[in-house]
């Protein structure tokens, strides 16, 4: 089952900064709003979208190995968020 999870205040420069880290980090990245990102590590992939109008950004967990637990990534990406400078 896919989960999804909304994001506040996210700006376009945000974005842009998270898609250059991504595919540096050795991410494959394909669409444009909605973006499908494969992270290239466990199997994990995932379904982004950002609303310009509200700055919300949603994320959703489409796939991952069977080791890896939905906690662990959530965790990853909740980590981020906190931690990014260029939310508004």
């Amino acid at each position: 089952m896919n989960e999804r999870r909304s994001y506040p205040g996210i700006t376009e420069v945000w974005i842009s900064s998270v898609i250059r880290g991504l595919t540096s980090g050795g991410a494959r990245i394909s669409g444009n709003n909605p973006w499908h990102v494969d992270t290239l590590q466990h199997g994990v992939k995932m379904r982004v979208e950002w609303r310009e109008e509200t700055s919300m950004l949603f994320v959703t967990i489409t796939n991952r190995n069977w080791y890896v637990s939905r906690h662990d990534i959530w965790n990853t990406i909740e980590t981020l968020m906190k931690t990014c400078p260029m939310k508004s």
